[in-house]
């Protein structure tokens, strides 16, 4: 509902005395007060009594004047003072009851879009999204070299050295076995050479990505809304009214 204090900041210009036109542009007064939810038009152009109507009721404030939602001919019951209609607008006059309107005129308020309208502005932004692709690969290959060593090593072998003792030097003996043929073997031992190969950790290869980060331009076309106010002709606004 559009109460004074907006209507008063929408046309700041209004004053008691402003002239009051039907939609088809016929005079019916002037306006004598303002109230909160409605305004009095004074009796004596087109009222036989001064006659309240609502700030919905108004279609523009336009060249000094307030036209309304109705016309002169829609009106034209109010001038008879015996219509039953002055009562309710004498009670609204007091303040005794809320200006409602008639179910003869009620679609055309239903009609009537609110006071504030929001229009939706839209701008595009640009939206920047990371893919990840392989830009390359690192292969390791071990490749198995063979080369020809040689180290040397000490061995052991064993001979016999023969000495021999006087007899008066040497050991006393038994008398068993004494002038009988024999035979002693002695083992000589001597160390062979095996050659084995076993594996050992040389080293380890390690591998590690580091991830580098660089700025990148990228550039896209970007689309705004923005609005263009055009106010109709008052001409053109009476003709579609009518």
């Amino acid at each position: 509902m559009l109460t004074k204090s907006l209507f008063m900041e929408k046309y700041p210009t209004v004053r008691d005395g402003t002239r009051v036109f039907g939609r088809d542009g016929e005079e019916l007064g002037k306006t004598s007060y303002f109230g909160d939810e409605s305004f009095t038009v004074q009796k004596g152009l087109f009222f036989p009594k001064d006659f309240t109507l609502r700030y919905d009721d108004i279609q523009e404030f336009k060249d000094g004047g307030i036209y309304l939602l109705c016309t002169q001919d829609e009106l034209n019951a109010w001038r008879d003072t015996g219509y039953k209609g002055w009562t309710e607008v004498e009670d609204v006059n007091l303040g005794k009851v809320e200006p409602i309107p008639t179910e003869t005129f009620r679609d055309k308020y239903t009609s009537i879009p609110e006071e504030d309208l929001r229009v939706p502005l839209m701008e595009e932004d640009l939206e920047v999204k990371k893919t990840l692709r392989e830009s390359g690969r690192v292969r390791i290959r071990k490749i198995v070299h063979t080369e020809h060593r040689h180290i040397t090593v000490p061995v052991m072998s064993e001979e016999i050295e023969i000495e021999h003792i006087k007899g008066t030097e040497a050991a006393p003996l038994t008398t068993e076995g004494k002038f009988e043929d024999s035979t002693i073997e002695v083992p000589l031992m001597e160390e062979d050479v095996e050659v084995g190969k076993r594996a050992k950790l040389k080293e380890e290869v390690l591998l590690h990505k580091k991830q580098n980060i660089e700025q990148r331009d990228v550039e896209g076309e970007v689309r705004s809304e923005e609005a263009d106010v055009e106010r109709i002709a008052d001409e053109k606004l009476r003709k579609k009214a009518v």
